[in-house]
């Protein structure tokens, strides 16, 4: 299929270019054919029964971006991706329709990452905003994510036998709001998976968890991403030591919506800093979020020029 063929050259170039860059680690699965909530959406078949092409995961896909040909199934709801711009394919609960874990587009990244011997990690959207995100009609929430966490417990054992040392689970819905009982039901998540799967990266990003800062650093994970560009309440909180000495801690100081215009001198000097606070070995730098969206170039694509 020309569209695998083509997705396959685009995964390879940019994993080089990332590579002669000096990024340590590759993330893997943050490449998409349409959007990335639609991956998650399909991985965990969150969509309407009777929208399925067994012919292919991209003609299923195709089919929830467009709708069935015959016109008797719409394509999924869209929304705004968090305080971005950018649109996002909401996935739908159908009762009708059985969850159950789809690895083809997951499988299919990993098997093009056998031709490249970088040290990357696997990226996925996190149980808890996946299930914000999804529609689920007139079932709680509560109960979507009773179900779906056992899949990510299978996924992350499944991707830690295959090698995975990391994987990175992105909880953008950490930073809007949250209460104790929240707090209570993502510990429990988390807890599921503290046992036999890979190290656990969890991150957050478009704004600050706070004031459940110090909470969601307890959770039994190895390093937490934050974003310290929308969200400067979290770099006061580092600078309160209070952040776990044992956990890697990723700090988000190149604005991941304008890397253009990043302050690196303030960059550098936020991180000299922060060595008082945390250990050097312990610390990695990264942008405030994913580059989901981000423009490959500054320059005007030949539709805009007229």
């Amino acid at each position: 299929m020309l569209f695998r063929s083509l997705g396959r050259k685009a995964l390879k170039s940019r994993w080089e270019l990332q590579h002669d860059l000096g990024v340590d680690s590759i993330p893997v699965n943050d490449f998409s054919f349409w959007d990335h909530l639609l991956d998650m959406a399909y991985l965990f078949n969150l969509i309407p029964l009777g929208i399925a092409d067994e012919t292919h995961w991209l003609m299923t896909q195709k089919n929830l971006v467009q709708g069935k040909a015959d016109g008797n199934i719409r394509p999924l709801t869209i929304r705004r991706w968090f305080n971005t711009n950018y649109f996002c394919f909401l996935p739908q609960w159908d009762l009708k329709n059985p969850i159950k874990l789809q690895m083809d587009k997951v499988n299919w990244e990993l098997e093009c990452l056998k031709s490249v011997p970088y040290q990357s990690h696997l990226t996925l959207i996190g149980p808890w905003t996946l299930v914000q995100l999804c529609e689920t009609g007139k079932k709680p929430k509560s109960e979507l994510l009773n179900e779906v966490t056992p899949l990510y417990l299978q996924l992350l054992k499944d991707l830690k036998k295959k090698g995975l040392e990391w994987v990175q689970l992105e909880e953008p819905s950490f930073c809007q709001e949250l209460d104790r009982k929240a707090l209570e039901g993502i510990h429990r998540i988390y807890q599921q998976f503290s046992k036999g799967c890979p190290k656990i990266m969890l991150s957050n990003y478009y704004d600050s968890p706070d004031p459940w800062l110090t909470d969601l650093s307890e959770l039994p994970v190895q390093g937490i991403h934050f974003d310290l560009v929308s969200g400067p309440a979290t770099l006061s909180w580092i600078k309160t030591r209070v952040f776990p000495k044992d956990k890697i801690l990723c700090l988000g100081l190149i604005n991941a919506q304008n890397i253009w215009s990043a302050g690196l001198a303030s960059a550098f000097k936020q991180i000299e800093i922060l060595k008082g606070f945390h250990s050097e070995s312990k610390m990695v730098l990264s942008t405030s979020a994913p580059l989901y969206h981000l423009p490959i170039s500054k320059k005007k694509e030949a539709w805009e020029k007229e």
